[in-house]
């Protein structure tokens, strides 16, 4: 074997077993049996408790939600705790709920604040909730029961079960606005998985986190987490769970999470059958271990500034200041300076080939995205290749996100094959390192909790290159530069690939093409490994990704079937107008946009007509395809007049509201804006539209202040969760759409109108 074939060889080996470890050591840990002293976390106990919470869903306002909620409370109270439920009304704008939040207190021998563990027990209308968030129930009860079984800590910890956080968070807002013990909240854990497997991550933290981190890092076995996420959420002000209502009140803690199998969250397909055990135990590994930690520390407001932290290599976690973010930046620049006065020194380097090697990196940056960007609208506009899941993914989407890889790396490589031999392999290398310099530094100023992804991977590659440069006074290369190189690049290879999945999982499908910047970045930094595989035969790295990448996805589609374990989502409505007694099909969906419905839903819409659904949607202009439907015999949601005052500036109405079908919720809409509305006590913030979530079965009393004397028209809607009996069942290779708010697939809405 000739020279340049064994380098090749040699670079493959690197840059696929780099790649290939970056992504297999981040994984959850073996989930623990039954078997483990009681004093441990085992994930097969929390199991028992998940198939008793997320056997079915449960939404706020229906009655598995209550038994949820009893289940949660007599399983507290066996394990010898002292249950509370927190009920109460919380406004929020238009948005009223009732809320039952359950709250129990471990107490601590001489606590200086309470640790606060933070999971909501409601799940969407159609899914039973086993990962969002069943696993984080099923978590905290096992760490109650494995606290029980040892010693107590020194502080006290608090374990609160919020109902509803999938409505506007209002859960945690009741208990942060209203429980007496949120003032003895020093620290919080909260845990709202997005997915069905894959590792935990520290998602997030509260501002400051120095402290936090240390001890975060000291506390758990299997720490995992980037900063990256977290400068990003505060980059973009991501507000989408509860931990944010407790940090807002200047609570410090910590947000955890895991969001693999994201086709799953928030579908019938979330369920404990469904759900990764060891997912499961990397939860309860950081719910108990940080519980004990902080448990028997002096819980004050410990504020330092932010750190950058990262898993260098599986559960190797790396932390440091944000303050050493520039001074390494700096670093980085003045070893690029050096390299570069050291190549042009030893006539390795010339500007001209450095400008070549930047301008293929820029173009290659730039061109990849835009060849995965075609095929993704191909495939999706063409083929037909969507799924409507919240998250933007779809089925079997790792083996898209490797075609696109495979093509985005063989567009790059085509590049770099076009110009191997008009320069050097050192001038297209260092012209990428120009790049990564680039995005350093600019990461450093806009970004620092992710500037690491960027510094280490270019600092190695630069330390390799100079080492491997050619030295006075002979100027020979080095025998051991190839091998100085190769080394240089597993750093880059192994942290950037064990961000790729993570970081597809968290954007869309339609993002994909933009995250395909990472892997062609990627290229960049190894060009010189990519070189050597180049040398022998120039085109054959750009061919065989190339080719692969379409195969690939050729595969992905060609298994794009629906089927009972991959099933095709639709959304179906029944809406019946008491006033007009007529009723209707509709549905609105991604499917529906992109072409004709499905041969299920079909049926209710022979003739295809869209139109608005104002009357029954009062916010919002979305046109919905309809069809007729029979008129069911549906008792409408009921307005009594109680009592009427009138005054010199209008009236006041005193309305009784019911639904006699004990509908989930209950929409109020009024002809023109009013003075006030209030239910009781409470003012609801709006003047002409009230949403109602789990209002009493016996009603409730509806106020409103009309600044005239005119008759007023109150229209009440109320939505139900399912369809009418008659519905034909749904095949067997077809779920409910994911959705959720006011707008929820099966779903029964009733409408009358009432004049006072």
């Amino acid at each position: 074997m000739n020279r340049d074939a064994l380098l090749a060889g040699m670079a493959v080996l690197i840059i696929v077993g780099g790649c290939v470890l970056g992504i297999h050591l981040h994984r959850p840990p073996e989930a623990l049996g039954e078997d483990v002293p009681l004093t441990e976390f085992s994930a097969a106990r929390a199991m028992n408790e998940l198939r008793n919470i997320a056997g079915r869903a449960h939404p706020i306002g229906s009655p598995a939600n209550l038994g949820v909620r009893d289940y949660i409370v007599r399983r507290l109270t066996i394990l010898g705790g002292e249950p509370e439920v927190q009920q109460t009304t919380v406004v929020n704008g238009w948005r009223v709920v009732d809320v039952e939040n359950v709250v129990v207190r471990f107490p601590g021998s001489a606590s200086t604040k309470a640790v606060l563990l933070v999971a909501h027990y409601d799940s969407v209308p159609m899914s039973p909730g086993a990962g969002d968030a069943g696993s984080a129930v099923a978590t905290l009860l096992e760490t109650y029961r494995a606290l029980a079984a040892g010693g107590p800590l020194r502080n006290d910890v608090l374990f609160l079960f919020t109902n509803p956080e999938e409505v506007f968070l209002h859960g945690g807002t009741a208990f942060v606005e209203q429980h007496p013990w949120f003032q003895d909240v020093g620290l919080v854990v909260n845990m709202d998985p997005g997915g069905t497997s894959g590792p935990a991550y520290l998602h997030g933290t509260s501002d400051q986190n120095g402290w936090l981190i240390g001890e975060f890092a000291r506390a758990v076995p299997y720490p995992m987490g980037t900063s990256l996420a977290f400068g990003i959420k505060k980059l973009l002000g991501d507000r989408n769970d509860e931990f944010h209502l407790f940090t807002d009140a200047g609570i410090p803690g910590f947000n955890i999470s895991f969001i693999a199998g994201d086709t799953r969250y928030h579908t019938p397909l979330d369920t404990p059958d469904n759900l990764d055990q060891r997912s499961l135990q990397h939860l309860g590994s950081y719910a108990l271990s940080l519980v004990r930690y902080f448990g028997h520390r002096v819980l004050e407001d410990r504020r330092e500034a932010d750190q950058v932290y990262f898993n260098a290599f599986g559960t190797f976690f790396v932390h440091y200041p944000e303050a050493y973010v520039l001074p390494m930046t700096v670093g980085v620049v003045v070893l690029f300076l050096v390299v570069c006065v050291l190549g042009l020194f030893t006539r390795c380097l010339t500007v001209a080939g450095v400008g070549l090697g930047f301008g293929v990196f820029v173009g290659a940056l730039a061109l990849a995205p835009l060849a995965v960007m075609g095929i993704w609208w191909l495939l999706k506009s063409k083929l037909g290749v969507y799924d409507a899941f919240l998250t933007g993914n779809i089925y079997n989407s790792p083996f898209y996100l490797l075609g696109f890889t495979l093509i985005a790396v063989g567009v790059a490589a085509s590049l770099y094959a076009m110009v191997l031999r008009a320069t050097s392999m050192e001038n297209l290398a260092v012209g990428a390192y120009l790049g990564w310099v680039a995005m350093s530094v600019s990461a450093a100023i806009y970004l620092p909790g992710g500037s690491y992804l960027f510094l280490w991977p270019v600092f190695f590659s630069l330390l390799a290159m100079a080492v491997a440069f050619p030295k006075p006074p002979d100027r020979k290369v080095s025998d051991i530069g190839p091998v100085v190189l190769m080394a240089g690049a597993i750093p880059a290879l192994v942290l950037v690939s064990s961000h790729l999945l993570p970081v597809f999982t968290a954007l869309s499908m339609d993002e994909a093409p933009y995250l395909m910047m990472l892997p062609v970045a990627l290229v960049g930094l190894v060009v010189p490994l990519v070189c050597y595989i180049l040398e022998p035969h120039r085109w054959a790295l750009p061919g065989i990704c190339l080719v692969a990448g379409l195969v690939v996805l050729g595969m992905a589609v060609a298994v794009h079937a629906y089927e009972p374990a991959h099933p095709q989502t639709t959304f179906l409505v029944y809406a019946l107008d008491a006033d007009e007694g007529e009723a209707v099909w509709a549905t609105r969906s991604r499917a529906v946009e992109l072409s004709e419905p499905d041969p299920w839903a079909r049926q209710m819409f022979p003739d295809g007509a869209r139109s608005e659904m104002f009357k029954f949607y009062p916010w919002t202009r979305a046109i919905y395809l309809q069809g007729d439907a029979p008129v069911e015999q549906l008792d409408p949601p009921t307005a009594e007049l109680v009592k009427e005052t009138r005054g010199p500036e209008g009236r006041t109405l005193h309305l009784r509201i019911r639904s006699p079908r004990k509908a989930a919720i209950l929409i109020a809409v009024t002809d023109r804006e009013m003075k006030s509305w209030s239910l009781g006590e409470l003012s609801v913030g709006s003047r002409q539209i009230m949403a109602y979530w789990a209002f009493p079965d016996a009603g409730f009393e509806l106020t409103l202040e009309v600044g005239d004397t005119d008759p007023l028209k109150l229209i009440l809607i109320d939505q139900s969760y399912g369809l009418p009996d008659d519905v034909p069942a749904r095949p067997d290779h077809m779920m409910q759409e994911p959705s959720g708010g006011l707008r929820f697939t099966d779903a029964t809405l009733v409408r009358k109108s009432y004049s006072f």
